[in-house]
């Protein structure tokens, strides 16, 4: 791959050794979506996984967004 840029190559490149966070996928009120766990009670939308376009358009589902995690016994 080519890269057409004036940015020197250490300040492109300078992450990729780097492990990226791990991403879970569940299922909260039926919308499938990939987030990353911040703590055991805390995680941050990544990426919605769903067919409904209405999803997409919903304010608290936007990727950055935090999503609070309760026990229910």
């Amino acid at each position: 791959m080519i890269y057409y840029t004036a940015l020197p190559e250490e300040l492109i490149f300078s992450n990729l050794n780097e492990e990226a966070p791990p991403l879970k996928e569940i299922e909260v009120d039926g919308i499938q979506m990939v987030v990353q766990m911040e703590n055991e009670t805390e995680a941050s939308i990544v990426r919605l996984i769903s067919g409904d376009p209405n999803h997409y358009l919903d304010q608290r589902l936007q990727p950055g967004n935090k999503i609070q995690f309760t026990a229910k016994l």
